[in-house]
């Protein structure tokens, strides 16, 4: 029994070590600067350029601090699976269709994010996300 606990809690200290040695500054909190309301504090009126910058921070959130990191896993997983399957062609062809549907899902996100960010520099001349 303890033969199988420490490999996987190992495993799982190697994947998730990363996300818990973030530094506070890159988290998001709810207010103040360089958070996920880029306005609102102290009296100051929000403007479309906030409300883009806004959708921009929530998209980029999704994209790189939660898409990136389970298509990580899924991928591992999908490698273990190919790895495991020995001859067996159904486990194979499984970890195959898994791997390219992790990979085309993750290029999707990456588009999303690529289009939001090419349509914020078409619609503002000031740009949030390049400064």
């Amino acid at each position: 029994m303890i033969r199988r606990i420490i490999p996987i809690l190992l495993a799982t200290l190697v994947v998730f070590f990363p996300l818990f040695t973030l530094r506070a500054e890159e988290s998001i909190t709810v207010t103040g600067e360089g958070t996920l309301i880029p306005c609102g504090q102290n009296g100051d009126t929000c403007t479309f350029t906030d409300f883009a910058e806004l959708i921009q921070r929530i998209i980029s959130f999704l994209a790189f601090y939660i898409a990136a990191p389970l298509a990580t896993l899924a991928i591992m997983y999908a490698g273990f699976k190919y790895l495991t399957s020995m001859d067996k062609p159904g486990p194979r062809e499984e970890a195959k269709k898994i791997l390219w549907d992790v990979l085309w899902g993750f290029i999707f996100v990456l588009g999303a994010w690529l289009i939001i960010d090419t349509i914020l520099d078409v619609l503002l001349t000031d740009n949030p996300l390049n400064s």
